[in-house]
């Protein structure tokens, strides 16, 4: 196999390595030859380097001074294609920083684009210590695994991957507004995840949003690394408020004469009834008139 990737090349060869093959003389002197002609001789037959279909020739000499010829052929098979990977994911769960049930075979085909080659997953650069089911492994930043490629000759690759924080921010407690106000939601993104994009749940893509109506608004904010962080807030309106004192002076001075409720707001097609008891619990009036009230009698 080739030394590295499209050398077609391997270097340390040992002709001598290969005498008893073109003789079968153990005893014969052998000398490597460049060419056919053995003119050339191999300058250092003990390290050369040899690339896909070179020859070398071989002239034997036994004790009777006998000469024969021989021709040593190399064949270098390429290396399986193999490509570090540097891949950045987003943590599953909010402030874990991990990838759970993450299938490392689905880089298979980015490692290699081979598809006749063998991929399997490795923890260690040495290929000793096999992933035990890359179909199903956690992650956290910083770590590395390394694929294995062999199409009889083997190659490796290194794949560094990197884990992001998702985006976290606060929209707020649910909370209520009266139909003549309105609410801003400006949510508070941590710099270390600006820039970023805003999605609101009506599609619009401002940084904040101005809530007249009730319903449920939620935010999907995505930052610079694709990571989403959401939340949502509920907004309930009120038509009107109703405010009920707890003293009321009936002296006839035209000041606070009369109890009863004061209402503010849309109260259109809305019926009113008021019950009031004393501390026994018995009924003592009634009214529906907001205009009337009771003056303690």
């Amino acid at each position: 196999c080739e030394e590295s990737f499209g050398s077609y090349s391997l270097s340390g060869i040992n002709l001598t390595d290969y005498n008893l093959q073109v003789s079968n003389d153990p005893a014969a002197n052998v000398q490597w030859f460049e060419d056919d002609q053995l003119n050339i001789p191999v300058a250092n037959p003990a390290g050369v380097t040899v690339f896909n279909q070179s020859s070398y020739y071989a002239l034997a000499t036994n004790a009777s001074s006998c000469e024969n010829t021989g021709r040593l052929n190399f064949l270098v098979d390429p290396l399986p294609e193999a490509n570090d990977l540097s891949i950045e994911l987003c943590e599953d769960v909010l402030g874990t920083g991990e990838v759970v049930n993450y299938d490392l075979t689905a880089l298979n085909n980015q490692v290699t684009p081979d598809a006749s080659v063998t991929v399997s997953w490795y923890e260690d650069v040495d290929l000793l210590i096999p992933v035990l089911n890359p179909l199903k492994i956690s992650l956290r930043s910083g770590e590395s695994y390394f694929a294995k490629i062999e199409n009889g000759c083997v190659n490796s690759s290194v794949i560094d991957f990197t884990v992001h924080d998702r985006p976290f921010f606060d929209l707020g407690m649910d909370t209520t507004i009266f139909y003549t106000e309105s609410k801003i939601l400006s949510p508070s993104i941590d710099i270390r995840f600006l820039p970023g994009n805003y999605l609101w749940q009506d599609g619009t893509t401002a940084s904040t949003y101005t809530v007249t109506e009730e319903g449920k608004y939620f935010l999907e904010y995505t930052d610079m690394n694709g990571c989403v962080g959401m939340d949502s807030i509920l907004v309930y309106v009120d038509r009107y408020r109703i405010f009920v004192p707890n003293a009321f002076t009936p002296d006839g001075n035209g000041v606070n004469d009369t109890f009863g409720p004061s209402i503010t707001g849309d109260i259109a097609g809305e019926d009113i009834e008021m019950y009031i008891y004393n501390r026994w619990g018995e009924l003592i009036y009634t009214f529906t008139d907001l205009g009337q009230g009771w003056d303690g009698t």
